[in-house]
């Protein structure tokens, strides 16, 4: 979480491909990238229990005008998504969540536009500050997509999938402010994944 930006791609498959698709990412899409400055790290992640891979590069910047960006043509279903870094959260005493997780827990929302000035402050002013009582949490980023139909994205690092039932999260999820978002459909309606990293911190 260097940067100040995110280009995510996930491929999906059924057999397996998937993670070739991943691997032709990680060495040729993701040098390639025009305009964003250079990634200061790419991290590979597998899905708990789909064949589903992620790959994250940590970018230096987005533009002020981000171009479209072509994916690498594969056979299985693919997505890559650009995201711009809005706040970022650690656990005192780490240094680097990516480096010390092997677990992201990622959440992606469609908030609409009257909520995201709301959304955003009860995020990072309660939320994030409530599950960082949990040790296993080492750090969380939220991000806006750039390039997509959602609009929010949070990237969590998580030691161990305890965390995600943890007292700290539990409480979390039942705070007056969040059940204000509750009463809404869009808050219902998320994207929510947990992956394993696959290659070694650099």
């Amino acid at each position: 979480m260097k940067g100040n930006a995110i280009w995510l791609a996930t491929a999906d498959t059924a057999d397996g491909n998937a993670k070739k698709a991943a691997a032709i990412r990680e060495t040729d899409r993701v040098p390639a990238l025009p305009g964003f400055g250079k990634a200061l790290a790419t991290n590979r992640y597998a899905a708990f229990s789909v064949s589903r891979y992620l790959l994250e590069a940590d970018l230096e910047r987005l533009p002020e005008t981000v171009p479209d960006v072509p994916d690498v043509p594969t056979p299985e279903a693919s997505e890559s998504l650009l995201a711009r870094k809005r706040s970022e959260f650690r656990q005192t005493g780490v240094s680097d969540p990516v480096l010390t997780a092997p677990i992201l827990y990622t959440v992606r929302f469609k908030v609409p536009q009257a909520f995201h000035e709301e959304f955003e402050a009860w995020y990072d002013q309660e939320h994030i500050p409530m599950i960082l009582e949990c040790p296993d949490w080492a750090g969380s980023a939220r991000y806006s997509f750039e390039n997509s139909d959602w609009t929010h994205l949070a990237m969590h690092f998580v030691t161990s999938a305890d965390a995600l039932d943890s007292p700290a999260m539990r409480a979390a999820r039942k705070t007056p402010w969040r059940d204000k978002f509750l009463e809404h459909d869009w808050f219902g309606k998320v994207d929510k994944s947990f992956h394993f990293r696959e290659n070694p911190p650099a």
